[in-house]
This record gives structure tokens, C-alpha cells and sequence, in this order.
């Protein structure tokens, strides 16, 4: 909101009011809006508006460009909605394809403009061609969702989010991820993305990979019906290989891909090439097997009973800080009953230390080991949850959610949810925690039930995929 406001009345006046408040109130106390009187001082604009628009009200307007092309191809005035009305300063991005289907979107110009009110007109120069994009919030100078029309979405999925400017492709990447928490965009077609993007030139922004790839990987596991997981996870690692060994010796960029090959990898000959890392085998120029990355391939190998006890000894050798914690969720993450009852009940034992009781939790629910886990979503409504309601706020608030059976994302555990929270016996804050998880575990199947775009395998615009790769 800050960024914003500078959008708004510009630096120097943002600036300059901090410097007024800080000297009339320096050492003393101040409220609001003494502090947005500095403001309004400062850029000669009344500002009292904005702060209660801003700092006043709860939620976040969404905005919707709607782009009207007259009989002669060129752009009329853009009509911007928004749902719960702001004033925005922003920057909205004309974009054109930069060669043949599959290449990059270059911006043409940006249209700086106001907008306020539930609709408001703006003006576009007289004689501008249909654009191949129209992106809202160009720069991210706004703090706002965006939702494309579907002209503009096509276009920046058949770029792959490359727009050549690293703030607008963060807000893009932002904004699908949305459509996918929010069940509107196939947990596939973001994964897809990624991968496509990882592929292509230029590379990815070095800011944002690490978050990038984990939101891959989650849209992988969670938002993708189990029949395509191996094949997305598969790609993915292959994917974070290729840029790892692309990447410069030693550069965060690698690190982060490293990272997302660990957590990703899936075939034989990729397990093999994890197993190799930590052996002190060959691997890329400059990349260090550091304890995070140690951990994460290990995870990875754990889950898939690859992961001997000499394995995760070592982790406690080579990472003092967090390699008890990391072994115990490697411990947890085998594919076998003795090591999730084990789990189970180091999770929920008295007098166990809270960071381990989590890190045991965490390894519990893995996506593929359901008939290993049978009987435990009951487990969790009539054993964990009497157990945590005692427990202070910040462990039970960790456990709850890591003990949730999320990776059985089904009917029978949104009605056992809802059970749950019918009941009324459960405290605020576990009732909190379960509201949260049955959101996110209705968002979960949304998106596995919609009709994947096809956005992973692009051949002549998108739509054209290819499904025997």
C-alpha cells in the first residue's frame, strides 16, 4: 500500500511527508491521521479518502479490464471495473508478441492512469492497434488482484508469463496462481507453465524462482487429480536439471533450481541422479550439497523408501541446526506403516518437544501413500483433534494443520470437516485451522475438476497441445 501511495502522489511527496511527521512528532505520539495529514501536506492532496479506502477497509478490489476493439482494429477506451471500488494509480501494459506463436510478449507502451469507482473510462491514444495483451497493474505499482480477459490470458500463457519486465511477470505469475487457489485454473496448466517457462529464453527473473518452483510443486501435488502427477513431476525435474546446470556456478538461480530438482524428481534415472548428489557424485559446475539441499533430496528419496537410517544420520552430522527436525519428517515421509505410526505418535506425545512433534507431523500425509494411511483421517477427528485442543495456540495451530489429511482430498473429509466444526466441541483456534484447511481443500478440488487448457505443451498458439510426449 505504501508502493501505492508513492504511485499515487509520487516519491518526493511520500518522502517529504515522513521527514514532517518524524520532526512534529519525533520522540512523542502521533495517530493515523496525523500521520496521513503529513501526506496530505506534502502533496497538496487530501488524503483523508485514501486512507480510509486503504488503511481503513478490509479485503482487496479485484480488476477487470474490458477492451472494446472498434471495426477498424483500433483500441477503444478501456473500461476498468473493480469490485470494491479504490483509488488506484496504476500503469496498464499494451503488449504484442515478439516473434512466432511460443515467443515472448514485449510491452508497446503504458497507459498511466487513476481509476476510481466501480467503473471509470480510460483513455487510450487515438489510432492504437488492438494490443496481442492488456495487462492492469503493469509494474505492480497497485495492491490489487487482477483478472485477464481472455485474450490477454491466452497471450501470457502462450508466452509463458515472459513480458520482459521482471515486476509485471511476478504480478502475472501472482494472479494465475490465484486462479488456481481459487479453483478456476487446472493445477496442471500453472505446473505446465513453470515448465514451459523454465525451457524457454530468457531465463526465468533470479527473484522469485525459489517461490515459483514451489508453487509448482504444490500445484503438482494438490491441485492435480492423481493420474497426472508422475508425469508433471517428472517434467518439472527435468526442467530444474536442464537450469541447473544452465545456471551460473554457484548462483542463487541454481540453488533455487537445485532445490526444485530435489523436491520434484520422480523417474528412476532422476532418483539415481538425486542419490548421486549426496553420494559426492558428479554434479554441476559450483553447486553445493548444502544441509537445506541435502534435506530436500532426501525427502524426496524418503518418500519413495530410497532413504537408508545411515541417510538420515548423516543429516544430523551434516546440519546441526535443523537436521534432527529433518530427519524426523524423512522418518515420517517412509511409505510404510510402522514409520507413520511412529510418527503419529511422536506428534501427539506429551512433553515432546513442539519443533519436532511438527516436523514428524509433516511427513505424515504424502500424496501416493494413501493405503498406507488408511484409518488415519478418522485418527485425526477423534484422537488429534481431543489431544491439541489443550495445547497452546502456536503448537496447536502447527499440528492441527500438519495432521489435517489433506492429500485426501475427497467427500469424506470435507463431511468429516464439517462434522467437526458442527459439533461445536473444538476451541476457536482449532476451529479456525479447520475452517482454513476445508477452504483450501475445497479450492483443491475445484481445480482438479477443471478442464485442463493444455498449456504445457504449446504447438501453434495455445489450445494446440500434445498428449502422447
Amino acid at each position: 500500500m505504501i508502493r501505492q501511495l508513492a504511485a499515487l502522489i509520487g516519491g518526493d511527496a511520500l518522502r517529504a511527508g515522513l521527514a514532517d511527521y518524524m520532526r512534529r512528532f519525533g520522540g512523542g505520539t502521533a495517530g493515523l491521521d496525523d500521520l496521513v495529514a503529513c501526506w496530505s501536506r506534502s502533496s497538496g492532496r487530501d488524503l483523508d479518502g485514501w486512507a480510509e479506502q486503504w488503511l481503513r477497509s478490509e479485503g482487496t478490489s479485484t480488476l477487470r479490464a474490458s477492451v472494446v476493439v472498434g471495426p477498424d482494429g483500433t483500441l477503444a477506451p478501456l473500461a476498468v471495473e473493480q469490485d470494491q471500488p479504490r483509488t488506484h494509480r496504476l500503469g496498464i501494459g499494451l503488449y504484442d508478441r515478439s516473434g512466432p506463436a511460443g515467443s515472448g510478449l514485449r510491452r508497446r507502451r503504458v497507459i498511466s492512469a487513476e481509476i476510481s469507482g466501480v467503473r471509470c473510462e480510460v483513455p487510450v491514444p487515438a489510432g492504437e492497434a488492438q494490443p496481442d495483451a492488456v495487462v492492469l497493474n503493469d509494474g505492480d505499482l497497485t495492491y490489487a488482484r487482477v483478472a485477464f480477459d481472455p485474450a490477454t490470458l491466452d497471450a501470457l500463457a502462450e508466452a509463458a508469463m515472459d513480458v520482459g519486465d521482471p515486476l509485471t511477470e511476478a504480478m502475472c505469475w501472482n494472479e494465475t496462481w490465484r486462479m488456481v487457489t481459487a479453483g478456476t485454473l487446472a493445477g496442471t496448466d500453472f505446473a505446465g507453465l513453470v515448465i514451459r517457462r523454465l525451457a524457454g529464453s530468457p531465463a526465468l527473473p533470479e527473484t522469485g524462482v525459489e517461490v515459483l518452483l514451489e508453487r509448482a510443486v504444490t500445484a503438482g501435488e494438490v491441485y492435480t487429480p492423481g493420474t497426472e502427477r508422475a508425469g508433471l513431476r517428472v517434467a518439472l525435474a527435468a526442467a530444474c536439471l536442464d537450469g541447473v546446470s544452465a545456471a551460473a556456478a554457484g548462483s542463487p538461480r541454481q540453488r533455487a533450481l537445485a532445490a526444485g530438482f530435489g523436491a520434484s524428481a520422480h523417474s528412476d534415472a532422476q532418483l539415481a541422479v538425486a542419490r548421486a548428489w549426496l553420494a559426492g557424485g558428479s554434479r554441476p559446475d559450483g553447486l553445493v550439497v548444502d544441509g537445506d539441499l541435502r534435506g530436500c533430496l532426501l525427502r524426496t528419496l524418503a518418500a519413495r523408501g530410497l532413504a537408508s537410517d545411515d541417510d538420515l544420520d548423516a543429516l544430523v552430522a551434516a546440519d546441526p541446526v535443523g537436521g534432527e527436525q529433518n530427519r524426523a519428517t524423512c522418518r515420517a515421509l517412509r511409505p510404510d506403516g510402522v514409520a507413520k505410526a511412529a510418527a503419529w505418535e511422536l506428534a501427539l506425545a506429551d512433553g515432546q518437544d513442539w519443533r519436532m512433534a511438527v516436523a514428524s507431523a509433516r511427513g505424515i500425509w504424502v500424496p501416493g501413500q494413501e493405503t498406507v494411511l488408511d484409518g488415519y483421517r478418522e485418527r485425526y477427528f477423534t484422537e488429534a483433534l481431543a489431544a491439541l485442543d489443550g495445547r497452546t495456540i502456536l503448537v496447536m495451530r502447527h499440528l492441527a494443520r500438519a495432521l489435517y489429511p489433506a492429500t485426501l482430498a475427497e467427500d469424506a473429509t470435507l463431511t468429516a470437516t464439517a462434522a467437526a466444526l458442527g459439533h461445536g466441541t473444538a476451541g476457536q483456534g482449532l476451529r479456525l485451522v479447520l475452517q482454513e484447511q476445508e477452504a483450501i481443500l475445497r479450492s483443491a478440488l475445484a481445480a482438479r475438476s477443471v478442464p485442463p487448457r493444455g498449456w504445457l505443451f504449446v504447438e501453434g498458439g495455445v489450445g494446440g497441445t500434445s498428449t502422447d510426449r
